[in-house]
């Protein structure tokens, strides 16, 4: 990361303050949008998926335009499933994962297979192209963040859920197998990732949310703090994403290594900054950027009363849906900046 400019700090040098004192003035944001944009532009899902060239210029725009401290693409979680050979439907919004893969000891084996030509398929190459294109955009001024699915979601993704999920009691040697298996294939991305210059990424990990704090210390932790682990190893900043219902794994979740949890609004983030002393964001529901307006504006007032913007990024619980209007989205800024003129250290 940049040394930090005291006369015009960077989004990228205040999160460096941060993460170092836990506080920074304005508070950072990220309304994380993305099928969003494709909406407003009028283009396709599956189209916006795969154009390597104009996504990122949009993605840069629309995020610049709602003033957000950080840039990335789409968060889609079939990416990496789709690669290792899973079927996808692009009808729904977000696409959503068709036909599985048998949960066998020779599509298992199959994932260790392929870890040396893993980032030449699917559409992997087509991702790396848009972050490389949306970093030289961005010319280091915002934060750009790349997703990555984290290993349990990945193997629910290729095997299905309800099958990973019985595993963890039926099938505990193949669950760990696979979990390492994904593991391995995300520490292989990560290094590509690194190599085209990053700023921080965000592991997707939304399946967590439904297996308990015993089953995530003993099987997921460990994948996890290997990819946080190599994250900082490399000197990029760590999130670590799991909406939904995750407030009985957050203390979980802050032993990972994770520089930054993201969590949906059935965490309290007061609670989770008091239980892991990390910083967090999200929090603020997704289903409000599709109701009357002011309603994003009032939680996020709410949300920064209770936290005091201590350790605390503002932003989306998930993925901003697709058909929230422009208006909803801005809200978000409009709030924080609002509060810290209110609230701002003298």
């Amino acid at each position: 990361m940049k040394n930090l400019d005291t006369k015009n700090p960077s989004s990228l040098d205040r999160l460096k303050t941060l993460l170092k004192e836990g506080y920074v003035e304005p508070p950072l944001i990220f309304p994380i949008v993305g099928y969003h944009v494709a909406h407003i532009n009028k283009i396709d899902f599956r189209s916006y998926l795969i154009d390597w060239e104009r996504t990122p210029i949009l993605q840069f725009q629309a995020l610049r335009d709602y003033g957000s401290d950080f840039v990335a693409l789409v968060m889609d979680l079939t990416l990496e499933a789709e690669a290792l050979g899973a079927k996808v439907s692009y009808h729904a919004t977000p696409p959503s994962i068709e036909k599985h893969l048998s949960f066998t000891e020779d599509n298992i084996n199959k994932l260790y297979e392929v870890e040396d030509k893993y980032i030449s398929l699917g559409r992997l190459h087509i991702v790396l192209k848009g972050l490389t294109k949306l970093i030289e955009l961005n010319n280091r001024d915002l934060i750009t963040c790349a997703y990555v699915t984290g290993p349990l979601t990945l193997a629910s993704n290729l095997f299905g859920p309800e099958v990973i999920l019985k595993s963890f009691i039926k099938d505990q040697d193949k669950l760990i197998k696979v979990l390492e298996a994904t593991t391995n294939l995300q520490l292989k991305y990560l290094e590509v990732l690194v190599e085209i210059g990053v700023d921080s990424i965000a592991v997707l990990e939304p399946t967590a949310s439904l297996i308990s704090p015993q089953m995530y210390d003993r099987f997921l932790l460990n994948p996890l703090r290997k990819i946080f682990g190599k994250i900082r190893q490399k000197n990029l900043v760590g999130i670590l994403h799991t909406c939904g219902r995750a407030e009985k794994i957050v203390k979980n979740m802050g032993y990972t290594e994770a520089h930054i949890l993201s969590l949906d609004f059935y965490v309290d983030l007061a609670e989770a900054i008091r239980v892991t002393n990390k910083i967090v964001m999200g929090n603020v529901p997704t289903t409000y950027f599709l109701e009357s307006s002011n309603k994003v504006y009032k939680y996020t007032i709410q949300l920064l009363d209770r936290t005091k913007s201590f350790k605390h990024i503002v932003s989306s619980g998930c993925e901003i849906p697709a058909y929230a209007t422009p208006e909803t989205v801005k809200e978000l800024k409009l709030a924080t900046i609002d509060w810290y003129e209110k609230n701002k250290r003298r």
